[in-house]
């Protein structure tokens, strides 16, 4: 909550390339950097989300750092925070991660992204296909419900299984 341009430009260096050391503390670096030069941290969160070349590490410690400013300030953040999810979406191997806390938070503006996702051959892990499944049946959008019947008729304990799960989480 504090710094000048010299440490601005310390973690600007830390994040362009992040030794294996700081993993651990890249959702920090990062999230100093967004307060410091937010136009140019928000530009590197979302070129980290944007790109399969940053290591799964490294674009699950951004999706961590989103969720710290959504849950500060959704109205100030909220933009910000929902274009890196729409992003993240789209990476199978993190997609379930934005898919949940999208459903949690009851945002629905990536609705057609997501199910979409679902035909996808890159997003068949069964992780991704559950995390698609739950965000549909907890949306209130037709198309939503249109994937719930259609995966109903595929396979309905599999749907009833998710629904309990969800019920059983408190939504």
């Amino acid at each position: 909550a504090c710094g000048n341009a010299d440490d601005a430009e310390l973690l600007r260096s830390l994040l362009a390339k992040p030794a294996e050391q700081n993993y651990k503390s890249f959702e920090g670096i990062l999230a100093g950097y967004i307060t410091l030069r937010p136009q140019e941290g928000w530009s590197l969160a979302l070129e980290m989300l944007k790109t399969e070349k940053t290591s799964l590490l490294l674009r699950y410690a951004t999706l961590r750092t989103l969720r710290f400013y959504y849950n500060a300030d959704t109205q100030k953040y909220g933009p910000q925070v929902m274009q890196g999810l729409g992003l993240a979406v789209t990476h199978s191997d993190i997609a379930d991660i934005a898919i949940q806390d999208l459903r949690q938070w009851k945002r629905w503006e990536h609705t057609k992204l997501i199910l979409a996702c679902y035909d996808q051959k890159s997003h068949r892990a069964p992780i991704v296909q559950n995390g698609i499944v739950r965000y549909a049946l907890a949306c209130p959008l037709p198309e939503a419900r249109a994937l719930v019947e259609r995966v109903r008729r595929q396979d309905p304990k599999l749907v009833q299984y998710l629904e309990e799960s969800l019920r059983d989480a408190g939504k």
